[in-house]
């Protein structure tokens, strides 16, 4: 904005010491309608170091790791590798990612596979695996770290749409019944709440995501629904590239219910500090490369309605809705949904039969009695 400003105090000033102002207007709209368009659309790659802690009840740190990340993003779409700095004998790398149709997340096992193969253990054929979503917020438990980048530089456009404590989807799954074990399909909506560093915009100041939860209070004792902070989202440094300022570093915390202790307790704290930056002139390909057979998990067939409506396949490309379709997983899983009407109905008439073994004969029962009353 100050090269914008400078770029309008300069083009006025020449106008006003001279005469060619019907020339110079073209020129000055031109220079601001490029330097606006670049503002906005302009694609960078950062790099850095991820980092994740996890916490005991009591505070202390049960375990933390360090990886490192490269990040490809345009504000909107965006791919994040993360790897550990060492060898990783269960993995190669991981990637998250969104094309503005699916979100992705890739996890390359080559080099895991190649020592068991090695070692003469029998495994599977794929050297990866790999879940499809249709949902712009990456939903992954067993790729969490991942949340804190998307919160500091695709959030703040995902939210133009929103408005202060509106139900959004959430990157974190800290909290949820099932924890990490849960399916992307498991996340919830929850009420949000976010600020910039400047105001309405530029990158995210804090962004919190609230749960409802239930508190006796009060004398006599009363129930009260107050929210109850499940994670939070801090940027704590920035830096400029080019005309850009985007956030350097970054902490995102989430939290669940002591219900002992009638507080909230930290139980991962994700964090990133960006090492280099470049701006990127070409286009980028946001889907994913796979690296071989992979087994993939299909969740975009999950709605309201199904939400359990996920089937895995084996392949070595991703596949689109109509090709996901053709596939045995989709015909298994479709076939099952089907039957479900029929457990409904079944469920009907259980209801039914308890109404006819229990109910009746309870009416039955207090009409002999009155009619007995009656006839005495």
């Amino acid at each position: 904005m100050k090269n914008l400003a400078h770029c309008f105090a300069w083009s006025f000033e020449a106008v006003r010491h001279t005469t060619q102002f019907a020339q110079l207007l073209p020129l000055i709209v031109c220079l601001t309608v490029n330097d606006l368009s670049s503002l906005q659309a302009s694609t960078f790659e950062l790099s850095g170091i991820l980092k994740t802690e996890a916490f005991k009840p009591s505070g202390d740190v049960v375990w933390s790791t360090s990886e490192l990340f490269t990040l490809v993003t345009d504000g909107t779409h965006y791919k994040a590798r993360i790897a550990k700095p060492e060898k990783d004998m269960t993995k190669d790398y991981l990637e998250v990612a969104f094309d503005g149709t699916n979100t992705y997340y890739l996890n390359a096992m080559l080099g895991w596979a190649e020592v068991q193969r090695a070692s003469g253990v029998n495994i599977a054929d794929n050297v990866a695996t790999a879940v499809l979503t249709a949902v712009p917020v990456p939903q992954f438990p067993f790729a969490e770290q991942a949340s804190v980048l998307w919160c500091a530089f695709v959030a703040p456009s995902y939210l133009k749409t929103f408005s202060q404590g509106d139900p959004i989807l959430t990157p974190f799954c800290t909290g949820m019944k099932q924890g990490s074990d849960a399916y992307p399909s498991d996340f919830l909506k929850w009420p949000a709440k976010w600020s910039y560093h400047r105001s309405g915009e530029g990158y995210l100041a804090q962004l919190s995501y609230f749960t409802l939860g239930r508190q006796t209070v009060g004398s006599p004792p009363r129930e009260t629904s107050e929210p109850v902070t499940n994670s939070i989202y801090r940027t704590m440094g920035s830096t400029v590239l080019g005309d850009l300022e985007i956030p350097s570093s970054g902490v995102a915390t989430t939290f669940v219910k002591d219900v002992k202790q009638d507080t909230t307790r930290k139980v991962f704290e994700f964090s990133f500090a960006i090492q280099g930056k470049s701006l990127i002139q070409d286009s980028f390909v946001y889907q994913p490369t796979i690296p071989g057979i992979t087994s993939f998990t299909e969740e975009r067939f999950n709605d309201g309605k199904k939400k359990d409506f996920h089937f895995t396949y084996v392949g070595t490309n991703w596949l689109n809705l109509a090709d996901a379709k053709r596939t045995a997983g989709y015909t298994g899983i479709a076939t099952a949904f089907a039957a479900r009407p029929l457990n409904n109905d079944n469920s009907r008439l259980q209801w039914s039969l308890f109404v006819g073994l229990f109910i009746v004969p309870i009416f039955v029962l207090i009409w002999r009695r009155k009619q007995k009353l009656q006839s005495n």
